[in-house]
Protein backbone atom coordinates (compact mmCIF):
# COMPACT_ATOMS: atom_id res chain seq x y z
CA UNK A 1 0.00 0.00 0.00
CA UNK A 2 1.28 3.27 -0.72
CA UNK A 3 1.13 5.96 1.60
CA UNK A 4 -1.00 8.87 1.09
CA UNK A 5 0.14 12.83 2.15
CA UNK A 6 -0.24 13.65 5.47
CA UNK A 7 -0.66 17.14 6.54
CA UNK A 8 -0.87 18.10 3.11
CA UNK A 9 -3.48 20.45 1.59
CA UNK A 10 -4.83 19.11 -1.67
CA UNK A 11 -7.10 22.32 -2.28
CA UNK A 12 -3.70 24.33 -2.44
CA UNK A 13 -1.95 22.38 -4.94
CA UNK A 14 -4.79 22.85 -7.77
CA UNK A 15 -4.57 24.29 -10.84
CA UNK A 16 -4.05 28.27 -10.84
CA UNK A 17 -7.12 30.27 -11.45
CA UNK A 18 -6.17 32.40 -13.95
CA UNK A 19 -9.99 33.72 -14.68
CA UNK A 20 -9.25 37.07 -12.82
CA UNK A 21 -6.16 37.71 -15.13
CA UNK A 22 -7.28 39.08 -18.68
CA UNK A 23 -10.00 37.51 -20.51
CA UNK A 24 -9.08 35.41 -22.95
CA UNK A 25 -11.78 37.28 -25.39
CA UNK A 26 -9.61 39.93 -25.41
CA UNK A 27 -5.92 38.94 -25.90
CA UNK A 28 -5.00 39.94 -29.57
CA UNK A 29 -2.67 37.14 -30.68
CA UNK A 30 -1.17 39.05 -33.55
CA UNK A 31 0.53 41.18 -31.29
CA UNK A 32 1.58 38.73 -28.53
CA UNK A 33 4.11 37.24 -30.69
CA UNK A 34 7.08 35.54 -30.05
CA UNK A 35 10.04 34.60 -31.34
CA UNK A 36 10.48 30.57 -31.41
CA UNK A 37 12.85 28.39 -33.57
CA UNK A 38 10.38 26.80 -36.92
CA UNK A 39 7.30 29.01 -36.13
CA UNK A 40 5.68 31.80 -35.13
CA UNK A 41 5.11 31.62 -31.07
CA UNK A 42 2.11 32.14 -30.66
CA UNK A 43 -0.24 30.32 -28.49
CA UNK A 44 -2.53 27.54 -29.98
CA UNK A 45 -6.10 28.28 -29.32
CA UNK A 46 -7.04 24.26 -28.37
CA UNK A 47 -5.85 24.84 -24.70
CA UNK A 48 -9.19 27.05 -24.24
CA UNK A 49 -10.96 23.29 -24.51
CA UNK A 50 -9.22 22.28 -21.21
CA UNK A 51 -10.25 24.78 -18.94
CA UNK A 52 -7.78 25.33 -15.83
CA UNK A 53 -6.02 22.08 -16.92
CA UNK A 54 -3.04 23.73 -18.73
CA UNK A 55 -0.24 24.73 -17.71
CA UNK A 56 2.29 26.48 -20.54
CA UNK A 57 6.36 25.49 -20.32
CA UNK A 58 8.38 28.40 -21.43
CA UNK A 59 11.08 26.26 -22.26
CA UNK A 60 10.27 25.62 -25.52
CA UNK A 61 11.92 29.46 -26.51
CA UNK A 62 14.70 30.96 -26.08
CA UNK A 63 16.11 32.03 -22.53
CA UNK A 64 15.17 35.71 -23.53
CA UNK A 65 12.08 35.26 -25.16
CA UNK A 66 10.76 33.35 -22.44
CA UNK A 67 9.55 36.43 -20.50
CA UNK A 68 7.55 37.05 -22.82
CA UNK A 69 6.21 33.82 -23.80
CA UNK A 70 5.64 33.85 -19.47
CA UNK A 71 3.51 37.28 -20.43
CA UNK A 72 1.59 35.77 -23.26
CA UNK A 73 0.42 32.29 -20.85
CA UNK A 74 -0.56 34.73 -18.32
CA UNK A 75 -2.79 36.80 -20.67
CA UNK A 76 -4.57 33.47 -21.31
CA UNK A 77 -4.71 32.48 -17.65
CA UNK A 78 -2.49 29.70 -17.88
CA UNK A 79 0.14 28.54 -15.03
CA UNK A 80 4.10 29.13 -16.07
CA UNK A 81 5.93 25.80 -15.40
CA UNK A 82 9.79 26.83 -15.30
CA UNK A 83 12.29 24.17 -15.05
CA UNK A 84 15.57 24.30 -12.95
CA UNK A 85 18.33 22.94 -14.50
CA UNK A 86 22.14 22.78 -14.44
CA UNK A 87 22.23 24.10 -18.00
CA UNK A 88 20.05 27.12 -17.23
CA UNK A 89 22.84 29.58 -16.76
CA UNK A 90 21.35 32.54 -14.51
CA UNK A 91 17.98 30.90 -13.29
CA UNK A 92 17.53 33.66 -10.63
CA UNK A 93 17.78 36.46 -13.53
CA UNK A 94 15.58 34.63 -15.72
CA UNK A 95 12.90 33.91 -12.23
CA UNK A 96 12.71 37.43 -11.85
CA UNK A 97 12.13 38.41 -15.27
CA UNK A 98 9.83 35.85 -15.39
CA UNK A 99 7.63 36.79 -12.54
CA UNK A 100 7.63 40.41 -13.12
CA UNK A 101 5.41 39.64 -16.47
CA UNK A 102 3.24 36.88 -14.31
CA UNK A 103 1.05 38.10 -11.35
CA UNK A 104 0.57 34.50 -10.38
CA UNK A 105 2.86 32.47 -8.55
CA UNK A 106 4.94 29.65 -11.40
CA UNK A 107 5.59 26.57 -11.03
CA UNK A 108 9.14 25.07 -10.66
CA UNK A 109 10.29 21.70 -11.53
CA UNK A 110 13.91 21.63 -10.26
CA UNK A 111 15.89 18.74 -12.62
CA UNK A 112 18.98 17.31 -11.34
CA UNK A 113 21.10 15.37 -8.47
CA UNK A 114 20.74 16.28 -4.77
CA UNK A 115 23.63 18.66 -4.42
CA UNK A 116 22.22 20.31 -7.37
CA UNK A 117 18.69 20.30 -5.64
CA UNK A 118 20.42 21.56 -2.33
CA UNK A 119 22.35 24.37 -3.84
CA UNK A 120 19.28 25.72 -5.85
CA UNK A 121 16.46 25.38 -3.15
CA UNK A 122 18.01 28.91 -1.66
CA UNK A 123 17.53 30.56 -5.22
CA UNK A 124 14.11 28.84 -6.12
CA UNK A 125 12.15 29.46 -3.32
CA UNK A 126 13.10 33.19 -3.34
CA UNK A 127 11.02 33.41 -6.45
CA UNK A 128 8.44 32.63 -4.28
CA UNK A 129 7.16 30.29 -6.50
CA UNK A 130 3.38 28.44 -5.55
CA UNK A 131 4.98 25.11 -6.34
CA UNK A 132 8.22 23.19 -6.40
CA UNK A 133 8.93 19.85 -8.07
CA UNK A 134 12.11 17.54 -6.96
CA UNK A 135 12.79 14.65 -8.47
CA UNK A 136 11.98 11.26 -6.71
CA UNK A 137 15.35 9.88 -6.19
CA UNK A 138 15.79 13.86 -4.04
CA UNK A 139 12.18 14.06 -2.41
CA UNK A 140 12.78 13.74 1.45
CA UNK A 141 11.21 14.62 4.45
CA UNK A 142 13.73 17.36 5.26
CA UNK A 143 13.59 19.29 1.60
CA UNK A 144 10.15 19.13 1.68
CA UNK A 145 10.04 20.75 5.04
CA UNK A 146 11.88 23.46 3.91
CA UNK A 147 9.78 23.92 0.93
CA UNK A 148 6.45 24.20 2.83
CA UNK A 149 8.37 26.23 5.65
CA UNK A 150 8.63 29.13 2.52
CA UNK A 151 5.23 28.41 2.08
CA UNK A 152 5.48 26.38 -1.03
CA UNK A 153 3.64 23.15 -1.96
CA UNK A 154 6.05 20.10 -2.39
CA UNK A 155 5.31 17.58 -5.01
CA UNK A 156 7.46 15.16 -6.19
CA UNK A 157 8.14 14.11 -9.88
CA UNK A 158 7.69 10.27 -11.04
CA UNK A 159 9.46 8.66 -14.11
CA UNK A 160 10.09 4.57 -13.73
CA UNK A 161 10.42 4.95 -10.14
CA UNK A 162 7.14 3.27 -10.38
CA UNK A 163 4.52 1.38 -12.74
CA UNK A 164 0.63 1.25 -13.27
CA UNK A 165 0.77 -2.63 -11.71
CA UNK A 166 2.51 -2.21 -8.57
CA UNK A 167 2.40 -0.47 -4.98
CA UNK A 168 5.42 1.29 -3.70
CA UNK A 169 6.30 3.87 -1.30
CA UNK A 170 6.67 8.17 -1.55
CA UNK A 171 10.39 8.41 -0.24
CA UNK A 172 8.59 11.51 1.60
CA UNK A 173 4.47 12.48 1.68
CA UNK A 174 4.41 14.97 -1.28
CA UNK A 175 1.55 17.58 -1.71
CA UNK A 176 0.99 16.72 -5.17
CA UNK A 177 2.87 14.09 -7.66
CA UNK A 178 3.71 15.03 -11.87
CA UNK A 179 4.16 12.28 -13.86
CA UNK A 180 6.64 12.85 -16.69
CA UNK A 181 5.88 10.98 -19.52
CA UNK A 182 9.43 11.89 -21.59
CA UNK A 183 12.15 10.29 -21.34
CA UNK A 184 13.76 13.06 -19.13
CA UNK A 185 16.89 15.18 -20.90
CA UNK A 186 15.13 13.78 -24.39
CA UNK A 187 12.15 15.39 -26.70
CA UNK A 188 11.47 12.17 -28.92
CA UNK A 189 11.75 9.82 -26.79
CA UNK A 190 8.44 9.82 -25.29
CA UNK A 191 6.16 6.77 -23.44
CA UNK A 192 2.98 8.76 -22.60
CA UNK A 193 0.96 6.01 -23.57
CA UNK A 194 2.33 3.92 -20.78
CA UNK A 195 3.22 6.62 -18.22
CA UNK A 196 -0.43 8.12 -18.81
CA UNK A 197 -1.85 5.09 -16.74
CA UNK A 198 1.23 5.62 -13.89
CA UNK A 199 -0.96 9.23 -13.72
CA UNK A 200 -4.26 7.31 -13.71
CA UNK A 201 -3.14 4.51 -10.82
CA UNK A 202 -2.05 8.01 -9.09
CA UNK A 203 -5.22 9.64 -9.34
CA UNK A 204 -7.15 6.14 -8.17
CA UNK A 205 -4.77 5.23 -4.99
CA UNK A 206 -4.68 8.50 -3.89
CA UNK A 207 -7.82 10.90 -4.62
CA UNK A 208 -6.97 13.86 -2.75
CA UNK A 209 -3.44 14.36 -4.37
CA UNK A 210 -3.47 16.36 -7.34
CA UNK A 211 -1.58 14.02 -10.09
CA UNK A 212 -0.24 16.60 -13.27
CA UNK A 213 1.78 14.91 -16.46
CA UNK A 214 4.30 16.53 -18.51
CA UNK A 215 5.76 16.11 -21.69
CA UNK A 216 5.15 15.06 -25.48
CA UNK A 217 1.51 16.57 -24.67
CA UNK A 218 -0.66 17.23 -27.97
CA UNK A 219 -4.43 18.73 -28.44
CA UNK A 220 -5.51 14.53 -29.54
CA UNK A 221 -3.64 13.42 -26.24
CA UNK A 222 -4.48 15.94 -23.78
CA UNK A 223 -8.37 14.16 -23.56
CA UNK A 224 -6.19 10.46 -22.83
CA UNK A 225 -4.79 12.54 -19.44
CA UNK A 226 -8.18 13.96 -18.38
CA UNK A 227 -9.53 10.61 -18.46
CA UNK A 228 -6.59 9.30 -16.56
CA UNK A 229 -8.08 11.86 -13.70
CA UNK A 230 -5.21 14.22 -14.06
CA UNK A 231 -5.38 18.00 -12.50
CA UNK A 232 -3.25 19.57 -14.85
CA UNK A 233 -1.11 18.95 -18.33
CA UNK A 234 2.26 21.06 -18.81
CA UNK A 235 2.42 21.48 -22.08
CA UNK A 236 5.43 22.98 -24.23
CA UNK A 237 5.58 22.64 -27.77
CA UNK A 238 1.83 21.94 -28.91
CA UNK A 239 1.02 25.07 -27.01
CA UNK A 240 3.42 27.05 -29.86
CA UNK A 241 3.25 27.10 -33.65
CA UNK A 242 6.46 24.89 -33.91
CA UNK A 243 6.85 21.87 -36.20
CA UNK A 244 6.45 18.47 -34.78
CA UNK A 245 6.00 14.76 -35.28
CA UNK A 246 2.58 13.16 -33.78
CA UNK A 247 2.97 9.77 -33.20
CA UNK A 248 -0.32 7.60 -33.69
CA UNK A 249 -1.35 7.69 -30.39
CA UNK A 250 -1.48 11.66 -30.05
CA UNK A 251 2.02 11.96 -28.34
CA UNK A 252 4.38 14.50 -29.75
CA UNK A 253 7.47 13.38 -30.61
Amino acid sequence: MIRGATGASPERFGPTDGAALVSQGDVDWGTHAVSVTGGSGRLALWHRNFPGLIAGSIHEVAPTDRPALARLLSAQGLTVHVHATADDGDIAGLWTAVAATHPAPIDVHVIGSEAFVDDMLPAVLAARPGRVFLPFSTFTDRRAGVIRDADVRAGITVWDEWDDTSAQRWPADPDGVLVILTEPGTTDRCRGAQQVKVAAECASQFPALPVMVEGSITESFAPVCVAAGVQQMVVGRALLNTLMTVSDTGEAC
